[in-house]
């Protein structure tokens, strides 16, 4: 399968369930909702009955010093707020998970049966399937990624270290290393953070295809992706897709901020558009991701789609 089968795959098993996309959005309004109701109004309401002044507090000087009083005369509130937050927390990372884990289980069903759709059923039925699986996955790939950003950190430092110890020096051949190493290190931590991140995709894709657990899920994106170098490259030109889009609504954004007036109008409807365009585009990614695992590459000499066949949970 070619990079193109598989975006025409993505594409039209999103199409399919176009669903899908209005269900992420009004997730992410819930979500906003949530906040409001769960958050900010319960903050509200402490410091309204605390007769705190806020604009005072943003006067002091030691910003330190006046967290430090509030919390020691409010602390009973304190607490009240932040249990309310770690609530938000909790309900948000659900649905957030439930959302993900649905959206993943339709799209692999839609890539196996080639005529399926959209419907509630299923959808609700995916995600509770997947919640715990998923919470488990995105645990174990959460826990990779942060390892990669510290790896990244390191790789960052040393270079800085190199290019300190050059730097004094200002023949051509020390500017010449310098360089060089800053090449080096970026794209070092640039393939850290993407292959970490092309591990949860295709990892997202074994669990939801195959029902594996999530360390073996996480154990065999890897020995995938190292099988397959074509499979982390796909990733890449998807990934760089969906950051150009999301730059071209940054720029966007940045010009409707620009009108005015018709700019306070036109900011929410712009920020539900340009969510339902970054979301119908990491949609497509999924689908792609999960086209090209399913029917194309191998591991160990087993076809993708004679393993995912043989894989599929009843």
């Amino acid at each position: 399968m070619t990079y193109i089968d598989a975006i025409r795959d993505g594409v039209r098993v999103v199409n399919r369930n176009w669903q899908l996309l209005v269900v992420k959005v009004v997730a992410a309004l819930a979500n906003c909702l949530l906040f409001v109701i769960l958050v900010a109004v319960p903050a509200a309401v402490v410091l309204v009955s605390a007769g705190i002044d806020t604009g005072s507090l943003a006067g002091l000087e030691n910003v330190s010093d006046a967290i430090a009083g509030f919390l020691s005369a409010y602390a009973g509130m304190t607490i009240f707020v932040l249990l309310f937050l770690l609530l938000y927390l909790l309900v948000v990372s659900v649905i957030v998970v439930f959302v993900y884990g649905a959206s993943a289980g339709v799209i692999a069903s839609g890539l196996r049966e080639r005529e399926g759709t959209f419907s509630l059923s299923l959808f609700f039925r995916e995600g509770r399937r997947l919640l715990m699986p998923m919470f488990a996955f995105l645990t174990v790939a959460g826990l990779l990624i942060i390892a990669a950003m510290i790896v990244a950190v390191l790789v960052i430092a040393g270079i800085a270290g190199v290019v300190s110890s050059v730097g004094h020096d200002a023949g051509g051949l020390s500017y010449l290393i310098a360089v060089l190493a800053v090449i080096a290190g970026i794209s070092v931590m640039l393939f850290i953070s993407t292959f970490a991140l092309a591990v949860t995709f295709y990892g997202t894709a074994i669990l939801v295809l195959e029902g594996r657990g999530a360390f073996e899920s996480v154990r065999r994106a890897v020995v995938y992706l190292y099988r397959s170098p074509a499979a982390y490259w796909f990733y890449c030109i998807l990934m760089a897709g969906t950051v150009a889009i999301a730059a071209v609504f940054a720029l966007a954004g940045l010009a409707v901020n620009r009108l005015g007036m018709w700019g306070l109008f036109l900011a929410l409807p712009f920020q539900i558009l340009s969510y339902a365009a970054q979301g119908y585009a990491g949609l497509v990614v999924t689908g792609s991701l999960f086209s090209y695992y399913l029917y194309g590459g191998s591991i160990g000499g087993m076809s993708t789609s004679r393993i995912c066949t043989s894989s599929r949970p009843g």
